[in-house]
C-alpha cells in the first residue's frame, strides 16, 4: 500500500477525470473593469449630477436618485487615471484630461468616446500633464504642466 496524499492506492489503476463546473458568464467580448474611484482628482457639476475624475476612471453621481454611473477604459476611455473633467452642456458631453496630455470626449447621448492626441503629440514639452479643463463657449481651456491651451470643441 502506498500513500498518495489522503488516498490509499492498492495496486489498482486510477483514472482521474477532470470535472468542470460551468457558470453563466458574460460574453467573451464584454469587459468589466473593477477599479477604485477613491482618489478623486477633479469634479464638475451639471445640475443635480456631479461628475468626478479619479485614478480609477470617471463617474457620475445623480443627487436626486443616488445613481452612480462609472466609465473606465472598458467603456472606451483612453485610460483609467483621469486628471481633469469638465461637463459640456452644449454638446451633452464630458471632457476628460490625462497626465500624458490625451483628452477624451464622452458623448452622453450614445456613450461614444472620441480621443484627441494633439497635446500628447507635441514634442516641444516633455511634461504634458493636464491639470484642469474649463469650458467657455466653444472653447475648452486646458491647463497643462507647460501652460494654457485653448482647444476648439467643434
Amino acid at each position: 500500500m502506498r500513500g498518495l496524499g489522503n488516498c490509499l492506492v492498492r495496486g489498482s489503476i486510477w483514472v482521474l477525470i477532470p470535472v468542470c463546473m460551468v457558470q453563466a458568464q458574460a460574453p467573451a467580448q464584454t469587459w468589466v473593469a473593477h477599479t477604485s474611484a477613491r482618489a478623486i482628482t477633479d469634479v464638475s457639476v451639471s445640475g443635480p449630477v456631479l461628475w468626478a475624475a479619479s485614478l480609477g476612471g470617471i463617474f457620475s453621481y445623480d443627487n436626486t436618485t443616488g445613481e452612480i454611473t462609472r466609465y473606465t477604459a472598458a467603456e472606451g476611455l483612453h485610460t483609467v487615471e483621469a486628471q481633469a473633467i469638465a461637463y459640456d452642456r452644449q454638446m451633452s458631453a464630458v471632457w476628460v484630461g490625462y497626465s500624458d496630455g490625451v483628452i477624451d470626449r464622452l458623448n452622453l447621448e450614445n456613450g461614444e468616446v472620441r480621443t484627441f492626441f494633439d497635446i500628447q503629440r507635441s514634442e516641444r514639452f516633455p511634461d504634458k500633464n493636464i491639470h484642469r479643463l474649463r469650458l467657455h463657449g466653444d472653447s475648452l481651456f486646458v491647463a497643462t504642466a507647460f501652460g494654457l491651451v485653448v482647444f476648439d470643441t467643434i
